[in-house]
């Protein structure tokens, strides 16, 4: 699955370097020429996978390479972009986190930017989706408050954020999710004085945002856990909500309680939910 997507690099217009790893969609390798428009998903990894290999944000979490997955093609054809932060770890972000420092925001910006424009024939421009866990949460959240015009929905999982700006992203989808005994990046308090999900989430309610909210253990069978998440979806629909917020119970995330993002990408419902919207 990981050789299906190719590496990359691209260097942005002040000198700074991002490798990545795309992959195209099956009907796209056939005839680049054609006039179908395919979704783009952007992949925003962790923090343990900054590195130079080019390779940790695909093998480590598996985020990119759950949307490669020919079942999951099949069903939401999409073009998938992974970059991956280099070393030295930048940190000059506002809090400390990669995706908020500045060189690798803006360069990650014109990475979006260069390509829908190099594939403006063949990327659905109104449906660019940010998924992302723990400080790629944090990237998400960062990131959706600078670019408020451009994306069409977000899966932030883990992560936590700048409360003040939840005002300017309170029209995007989002469906967050965030393990209540989070230790790495606390539920409530987040991390280096930025807020997590759930602080986030009632900031995003105060700003206008109807949000719908659920909570369940995060090692139910798959079955269970999608039926949770289809009856959270009906909740907002049936509200008029396009911001959901799932939280997994105290004891239930398998391995390590930071790691909430262990059924995630697996989620047929969630990942659904993802495709179906537009801008």
């Amino acid at each position: 699955m990981v050789d299906d997507f190719a590496a990359g690099s691209f260097t942005d217009s002040a000198g700074f370097e991002l490798d990545f790893r795309l992959y195209r969609p099956a009907g796209f390798l056939r005839n680049p020429q054609t006039r179908t428009r395919y979704p783009l998903v952007v992949t925003l990894h962790g923090g343990g996978e900054v590195a130079d290999n080019n390779m940790t944000q695909l093998t480590s979490n598996r985020i990119a390479v759950t949307f490669a997955k020919p079942e999951r093609q099949r069903r939401n054809p999409a073009f998938v972009l992974s970059p991956q932060i280099p070393l030295p770890r930048p940190m000059d972000g506002p809090d400390g986190t990669d995706w908020t420092d500045a060189k690798v925001q803006a360069a990650l910006i014109e990475l979006i930017d260069t390509f829908v424009r190099e594939h403006s024939r063949t990327v659905d421009t109104d449906r660019l989706c940010l998924v992302g866990l723990s400080s790629g949460g944090r990237g998400i959240y960062s990131l959706l408050a600078e670019r408020p015009e451009v994306f069409a929905a977000a899966l932030p999982t883990a992560g936590w954020g700048d409360a003040a700006t939840m005002d300017r992203i309170t029209h995007i989808p989002i469906w967050a999710d965030h393990s209540v005994d989070d230790p790495v990046a606390p539920y409530r308090e987040g991390r280096f004085g930025n807020p997590g999900t759930w602080t986030l989430m009632n900031a995003l309610e105060t700003a206008g945002a109807r949000v719908s909210r659920g909570e369940w253990a995060n090692d139910l069978p798959k079955a269970q856990f999608e039926a949770r998440s289809r009856a959270l979806l009906r909740q907002a629909r049936a509200t008029g909500s396009h911001v959901l917020f799932t939280s997994y119970r105290a004891g239930t995330t398998p391995v390590n309680p930071h790691l909430s993002w262990a059924q995630r990408h697996e989620n047929d419902v969630v990942i659904d939910w993802l495709f179906a919207q537009s801008r």
